[in-house]
């Protein structure tokens, strides 16, 4: 069985690859099919919302089944902002991530910090973790949301769902996400997108320099693809 991934991103292809080896199933490329994706207006209000019109709309075109994301970073002190916004908060990563930065800091009043006066956290064993792992505590609900006004901290998520979809329908969406902190400046060569300045509970490292080996078994895009996966393979003889 064949899968396409709707999106052009070389990185988000490499990552679900990776994560999805030895499924049963063939995830393929828009350049393997030798297709483009058009541009689908995500104008939905939630991630979940965003990735079924995505995963949704490119089945229709291509007539086959496809997985599709939206992911996003969540910043308790600014109202979990940018979220659904975060791949259109400016023109290019290094603008968004220090946008984000500027925005935190006046949020909170800061002066210029070291790393390591962010929090204790404490380097854990990548072997213990699963593809669909959180690193650290998961917060609950009513730890998580926003206090009027914002709150000060750097506590931080990165939100990942994936939307399986065949022509005519959404089969499925899985919600994977991710605790953490923000750095006080980015750290890092690896990674993509907000990867340099997001440290996850339980390292000391951001996920640019923690490598793809660590990042994708704990990642937010690792936890929704581990939950697809499963699924998928119960139910591998039910879709085409």
């Amino acid at each position: 069985m064949k899968i396409l991934a709707a999106t052009n991103n070389k990185h988000k292809i490499g990552e679900f690859k990776s994560i999805l080896a030895g499924a049963g199933f063939q995830l393929v490329s828009p350049d393997e099919l030798d297709r483009e994706i058009p541009d689908i207006p995500e104008d939905g209000s939630t991630f979940e919302e965003n990735a079924g019109i995505k995963a949704l709309g490119f089945a229709e075109l291509a007539g086959m089944t496809v997985i599709a994301d939206d992911s996003g970073l969540e910043i308790r002190a600014l109202g979990n902002a940018p979220g659904i916004y975060s791949a259109r908060y400016a023109d290019t990563n290094e603008k968004r991530i220090e946008r984000v930065l500027e925005e935190l800091k006046r949020r909170n009043g800061e002066p210029e910090k070291r790393r390591n006066e962010i929090g204790n956290n404490k380097a854990a064993d990548p072997s213990s973790l699963g593809n669909s792992a959180v690193a650290g505590r998961r917060p609950t609900a009513d730890d998580w949301k926003p206090a009027a006004g914002g709150c000060s901290g750097r506590s931080a998520r990165f939100v990942c769902v994936i939307a399986l979809a065949e022509p005519g329908k959404v089969i499925a969406t899985f919600r994977g996400e991710v605790y953490g902190k923000i750095d006080f400046e980015p750290k890092g060569s690896g990674g993509f997108g907000y990867d340099p300045i997001f440290i996850p509970d339980g390292y000391d490292k951001s996920f640019a320099e923690l490598g793809s080996e660590i990042k994708d078994k704990i990642s937010h895009r690792a936890n929704a693809l581990g939950k697809m996966k499963v699924y998928l393979e119960s139910i591998n003889h039910e879709i085409h």
